[in-house]
């Protein structure tokens, strides 16, 4: 899921400030649950006067935060507020696991428990999916 952002740089006169060079002086940091973006991997492109884009792929589903920081000498200053955004897991199911009792009687009923996953490896709620979704074969091992 690529994640697209807009940002506003206003001088404190509050008007749109700033040239491409800007982009130098930004650090965008972006991650959920102690999973952070690498910065390499976020796009951050000037529009125009006082418009900056940035963009990241999210691996995995789940509140990110992101947050903008400006550089100015050798400090670096949060600006903005820190906005919260929740990326959503794919509802298909890119892989599933299960589990089976290793020793059952024959001709008794058994279960097995389906996990399935999605694209980014987040579990997909029970409560998301139909058992009609799902074609299970048994055969025994000879």
């Amino acid at each position: 899921e690529l994640i697209q952002c807009m940002a506003y740089i206003r001088s404190s006169a509050n008007e749109l400030a700033g040239d491409s060079s800007i982009t130098r002086s930004l650090w965008i940091s972006a991650g959920t649950e102690g999973y952070f973006i690498p910065r390499s991997e976020i796009a951050i492109d000037w529009m125009a006067t006082g418009e900056v884009a940035f963009s990241f792929k999210a691996e995995r589903a789940g509140p990110y935060s992101i947050a903008t920081k400006y550089t100015a000498g050798y400090a670096r200053k949060s600006v903005g507020e820190v906005v919260n955004i929740a990326v959503e897991a794919d509802d298909l199911v890119s892989s599933v696991g299960f589990s089976c009792d290793s020793t059952v009687v024959a001709g008794s009923t058994f279960a097995c428990q389906i996990s399935p996953y999605d694209a980014y490896g987040n579990p997909i709620p029970a409560s998301k999916l139909s058992s009609a979704s799902f074609t299970v074969s048994a055969f025994a091992a000879t």
